[in-house]
């Protein structure tokens, strides 16, 4: 038995831009038939701890904006900035050690910065959640940042083999909290340091066989028994307030003033019966009046405007923002100490129930990728919307979240793929047969070179990928580039010509660095045994580079003579220079000095090659 789509559905929600096409092949059916006391930390480890915040610059109660790619140039080109402090994506700066991690750093010279995270996933239930690979990143990050606020959010996005790069929703009741409490506890006492956890939005809930708390109730729980605090987002609570039924007064009336940190405002949009948290458009007068209130009841304290579709100019959003500060209000620095133990007068959770809880995530995920939820998840269910919509539309609301997501990294990653007719098959298909696994979104496309049949599209999304790996300062392998320049930070490989075309004509429309150097028909390679130079009038070689001269400098693409594959190669191979033009010279005997010598000249000005 199954249940098609309902139509004020169909065609995508506001929360995400997606194909209309996904309503014919990604729609969800119901299978009916299927089956203490806390301990205080030392006074000197707190004075200490108070001692580093003080040089992360505490912005006090004024308004900050997320940082986004798309102002970086007004940021740091001498434009007039009069945000007080950015708060930065931990998943977009953890995974790069190229040019967005430098320019993290150099905002961070200027401003003080807070470090917000959508991959954290503390509420998931297998126990290698979350990975020691992403706690250690991330904590190399807040080390070398030193931000002023760490946090994530209140939620759950994965399960140990899949990531579905959406906040998922918890169920209010004493398993779950213990849960949360337990995993929480687990990452404080790695970094060292106390975190925030912001209350999400959401387009569905879980009903609990136990007595089930208010949202309200279980997020001052976790602090109160954690020492996290509250990052508490006005927009979510009057989203949820609608998609849930309560009044979002009682909501911010009823949250401990002491646990709070942190807010955030937005604005939303509303698509037939449900809000959804877009942060498309400026903030509703419904969210303004209750931050408001929330200031006035709660406190002052910083408060970050949110922006991440479209985007406007970074002036026009100052504009909004001026109006979310009051320099009159008194601001008092959060308690933000190293957290201490907690479980004195917190039983642990038994580890039968944290399995009941991965079962149940286990099986929420398989539904939003497979489009088949069966009555025993959607028994445990509650729809969202005013009116209400069923469990089934309320979790293809999820799905169509992230199916739109991935098909959105998909196509930033291998654009230049877009002028292929079999574009939307080819994304569709990898879509329905591979899932995401790890936190990095931009690595989800890594398999599809491999899945396309089509030459010239594999060879396409290959380079694109490279490029993006070079682009964070990593190897083709995964490893991280030490030093911007030097030869041996260098990408060299071959495409055909088509492809190569594709590629750079894609990459010169985003203004991207790209040399284009074709070879010269005089400049054909000698016949030799060497890979380079076999087949090269159909292929060409290209050379990824960073010059190092500049934090906003691109990676660089050079498209390279035959003989300047040739000498490259050699040197990459620790050929010595003197091997290197013995070899050319009986290769590529008509090649001039003075092309040798505006190679080399290219090389060391570029800190290429360093005689």
């Amino acid at each position: 038995m199954s249940q098609a789509m309902p139509p004020n559905l169909q065609g995508g929600l506001a929360h995400h831009r997606r194909l209309e096409s996904y309503a014919r092949y990604f729609v969800l059916e119901t299978m009916a038939s299927r089956p203490g006391t806390q301990e205080s930390p030392e006074a000197g480890q707190k004075e200490q701890f108070r001692n580093d915040m003080s040089r992360t610059q505490w912005p006090g109660c004024t308004a900050g904006l997320g940082l986004r790619k798309e102002h970086y140039a007004h940021i740091l080109g001498g434009g007039k900035v009069r945000t007080n402090w950015f708060e930065a994506i931990t998943e977009n700066y953890m995974d790069s050690r190229g040019r967005p991690r430098a320019i993290l750093r150099k905002v961070r010279e200027q401003y003080p910065l807070a470090l917000h995270g959508v991959s954290l996933s503390i509420a998931s239930a297998d126990s290698g959640l979350p990975s020691q690979n992403y706690l250690r990143r991330w904590k190399e990050l807040i080390q070398e940042i030193q931000p002023f606020l760490v946090s994530d959010h209140l939620c759950w996005t994965r399960t140990a083999e899949t990531q579905s790069h959406d906040l998922l929703p918890v169920c209010y009741d004493n398993a779950w909290l213990q849960l949360v409490c337990e995993n929480v506890d687990r990452v404080q006492n790695f970094l060292a340091r106390p975190i925030a956890l912001e209350n999400v939005s959401s387009y569905i809930s879980w009903k609990s066989p136990d007595s089930e708390m208010r949202e309200w109730e279980f997020l001052n729980e976790v602090c109160h028994r954690t020492g996290c605090g509250l990052l508490l987002d006005i927009n979510n609570v009057c989203v949820n307030s609608h998609n849930h039924g309560f009044a979002p007064q009682e909501f911010v009336d009823s949250i401990d003033p002491s646990v709070v940190w942190q807010y955030h405002v937005a604005g939303h949009s509303l698509l037939k019966s449900l809000r959804f948290d877009t942060h498309g458009q400026t903030m509703q007068q419904e969210v303004r009046d209750l931050f408001y209130r929330a200031r006035n009841t709660i406190g002052a304290l910083p408060v970050l405007l949110e922006r991440d579709q479209d985007i406007p100019d970074f002036s026009d959003l100052e504009g909004e923002l001026v109006t979310l500060e009051d320099s009159n209000l008194p601001t008092q620095l959060p308690d933000l100490s190293p957290p201490s133990k907690f479980y004195a007068a917190v039983p642990p959770l038994l580890p039968q129930s944290r399995q009941a809880i991965a079962g149940k995530q286990k099986i929420f995920l398989a539904a939003l990728f497979s489009g088949r939820a069966p009555s025993s998840l959607t028994e445990t269910l509650r729809g969202a919307g005013n009116p209400s919509l069923t469990e089934v539309q309320s979790l293809d609301v999820y799905r169509q979240s992230i199916l739109a997501r991935l098909e959105d990294a998909l196509e930033e990653l291998c654009a230049p793929l877009r002028s292929f007719p079999q574009y939307e098959d080819w994304i569709r298909s990898y879509i329905e047969a591979i899932r995401p696994t790890t936190h990095n979104l931009s690595d989800f496309g890594h398999r599809l070179a491999g899945r396309l049949h089509e030459t010239v599209a594999s060879e396409i999304a290959r380079a694109c990928f490279l490029h993006q790996r070079f682009f964070h300062g990593q190897r083709p392998g995964g490893g991280w580039i030490a030093d911007p320049g030097g030869m041996r930070n260098v990408a060299l490989f071959a495409l055909s010509e088509e492809a190569e075309r594709i590629w750079t004509s894609s990459l010169l429309e985003k203004e991207e660095g790209v040399e284009r150097d074709l070879p010269e028909p005089n400049l054909a390679p000698s016949r030799s045994e060497e890979p380079e130079s076999q087949d090269a009038g159909n292929r060409r070689a290209l050379l990824l580079y960073r010059s190092g001269r500049s934090v906003n400098d691109p990676v660089r693409i050079r498209i390279l003579l035959p003989f300047e594959a040739g000498v490259l190669i050699r040197l990459l191979r620790r050929q010595s220079l003197e091997q290197t033009m013995e070899w050319l010279a009986d290769a590529f005997p008509e090649v001039s000095e003075s092309q040798v010598q505006d190679l080399f000249h290219f090389l060391v000005a570029n800190g290429l090659y360093r005689p």
